[in-house]
Parts: C-alpha cells; sequence; structure tokens
C-alpha cells in the first residue's frame, strides 16, 4: 500500500528524496522548498509529510498530518506502516536517562511519557 506524501526540501535534493520515498511506499504529491509554500488545496488525501530542512514545523496547518524526518527514511529497516501503528498507539517510553527524550524527538513524536524532563 503507497502513502500519499509531500516532500519538503531543498531543490537540489529532490530528486533523491523523491527515489528514497518511493523506496519507502511513499507516493510524493507535491514538492516544496518551505513549510510556508504549502498550501491547504494540496493536502486533500496526504497522509504524509516528510521533511529534510530544519524549519519549524506550521502545525496550525499541518496538525493532523503525519511527519517523517529523512532521516528515519535513511535508516535501512524504516517501514511506513509500523510508525504509523507508533505514532497512532500514543506509546510512553520511560527510561533511567534522557534516551527516552531523544527517542519521541528523532521519531517526531509527542511527549507522552510521564517522566520527561525530571
Amino acid at each position: 500500500m503507497n502513502y500519499k506524501a509531500i516532500l519538503v526540501c531543498e531543490h537540489d535534493d529532490a530528486q533523491m528524496l523523491m527515489k528514497l520515498c518511493e523506496e519507502k511506499e511513499l507516493t510524493v504529491c507535491h514538492i516544496y522548498n518551505h513549510f510556508s509554500e504549502l498550501a491547504i488545496d494540496d493536502m486533500d488525501g496526504i497522509q504524509w509529510i516528510v521533511y529534510a530542512i530544519s524549519e519549524k514545523i506550521q502545525e496550525t496547518i499541518l496538525e493532523s498530518k503525519y511527519f517523517i524526518n529523512v532521516k528515519l527514511l535513511l535508516t535501512k529497516s524504516f517501514n511506513v506502516k509500523k510508525y504509523k501503528a507508533i505514532l497512532d498507539s500514543k506509546v510512553s517510553i520511560i527510561s533511567n536517562f534522557c534516551i527516552g527524550g531523544h527517542l519521541y524527538h528523532s521519531l517526531v513524536m509527542p511527549f507522552y511519557s510521564p517522566t520527561i524532563n525530571m
């Protein structure tokens, strides 16, 4: 099953990242250079937003979408369906060290752990 996605990246990286998305069962419908360029009309039917830029995400427009950092796509064992299941499960990570916060951040997940920042 292929998911529809929007790609936000530098123009020079677009071709390589589109190929990477296809390998991970993501069909890129639109490409933007910045989040500020996203058009609400282009969001219809889009399930994922893949990004490769360090720009603040405009959550007001995109709050119902799933985000994938390109670093995750580069992980050999990354699977979109399993990643979606993790995001939907609202998992709490409890650890002795700050690795839980690092995992939440790298997976682009909300922090659900009751011990975060303690």
